[in-house]
């Protein structure tokens, strides 16, 4: 029987729709706050094209947070009771809570049924990671993340760069 490993990531890594649909990629909303509303991004109450529409008439500029935990907290056990294992990558933890409300979330699984990782990118540089988890590429082409490339989590070990 195969050994499904599935990926979560958040909106900040900018993943075009058609590839996290093609490569089934869980990607958790981040909520902008424009001119005073807070609304969760990557199309479920504001798509990339109104966001990029609205931007140059926004009084201040927009700011990101984490979404709800309880909204991470569902989406990542909807993605988990498909697989057999998640990767769960992130923007820099001292950037975000992002990465915090993934640890939260993924303490609540089984010991060995997750990776936590702060992947220390933003935007492609995090969707890339998460678009190589699943597209491996030919062996010639493999990154290999070095030592000090990221700080991983896999049920309480973590791993943090010197």
């Amino acid at each position: 029987m195969a050994h499904v490993i599935k990926v979560v990531t958040d909106s900040t890594c900018d993943l075009p729709r058609e590839w996290v649909e093609q490569w089934d990629i869980t990607v958790i909303p981040t909520l902008l706050q424009i001119d005073g509303q807070s609304l969760l991004d990557d199309g479920v109450q504001i798509s990339r094209e109104e966001y990029y529409r609205r931007l140059p008439t926004m009084k201040r500029l927009p700011t990101t947070s984490a979404c709800p935990l309880g909204l991470s907290r569902d989406l990542i056990a909807r993605a988990k009771a498909g697989a057999d294992h998640l990767i769960l990558l992130t923007p820099p933890a001292h950037l975000s809570a992002i990465y915090n409300n993934f640890r939260i979330a993924a303490d609540e699984m089984a010991p060995g049924a997750y990776t936590l990782i702060d992947s220390g990118q933003i935007s492609m540089g995090l969707g890339w990671i998460a678009l190589a988890q699943r597209r491996p590429p030919a062996p010639e082409q493999a990154w290999r993340p070095s030592a000090s490339a990221s700080t991983a989590s896999s049920n309480g070990r973590t791993f943090t760069p010197p």
